[in-house]
């Protein structure tokens, strides 16, 4: 199942190394595929390096995109982490 969620960026605290690192590693114990794109960026949830260089701010609106057998449950986490 494939899953989309526009999530809104409420502030700059979520660009900090340990809170992208704490993002990736939550994203790890999920087996779906996660994808987080801004503008015409999408990259690999899973991937340290791709979510440091998404480059987002307070205000920016991005969006998750999960697709496996846990792909809500992904969701659903993921985005609070935001």
């Amino acid at each position: 199942m494939k899953i989309e969620k526009e999530i809104k960026i409420t502030s700059d605290c979520c660009l900090l190394h340990s809170r992208v690192s704490q993002l990736v590693q939550k994203a790890m114990t999920f087996k779906s595929v996660i994808h987080i794109s801004h503008d015409e960026y999408v990259m690999n949830a899973k991937s340290l390096l791709g979510m440091m260089l998404l480059k987002v701010s307070a205000g920016d609106v991005v969006k998750m995109t999960a697709e496996g057998e846990d792909s809500e449950k992904a969701i659903n986490v993921l985005a609070k982490l935001f």
